[in-house]
């Protein structure tokens, strides 16, 4: 069996990705979508009238458990009921490209 043409120190040609996907096991779930949709201005209350989280909950976001970020988009649905606001969609459409 021919061996593979390669210089020591260098690493081999990777194996086709169904191969390596094999190897590596079952994918995880993905962590749920931040809740933004692009309208964000903040009450009086620092409350985005757009998706309905606090400042602390939108600088907060990326370290939440997953857990914590569903009860998050909870309340923030929950606070835009009663500010009047209308529900955006959960999760977002596509995120449009920052300008």
């Amino acid at each position: 069996m021919p061996t593979p043409d390669v210089l020591p120190g260098t690493a081999l040609p990777l194996a086709p990705s169904t191969e390596v996907a094999e190897v590596a096991g079952p994918s995880r779930p993905s962590s749920p979508p931040s809740p933004c949709v692009r309208l964000c201005t903040l009450d009086e209350q620092d409350v985005c009238v757009g998706c309905g989280r606090t400042i602390a909950d939108i600088t907060s976001w990326s370290k939440m458990p997953d857990a914590d970020k569903a009860a998050c988009v909870a309340r923030a649905r929950e606070r835009l009921l009663a500010l009047g606001r209308p529900l955006p969609p959960y999760p977002p459409p596509a995120v449009l490209p920052r300008r």
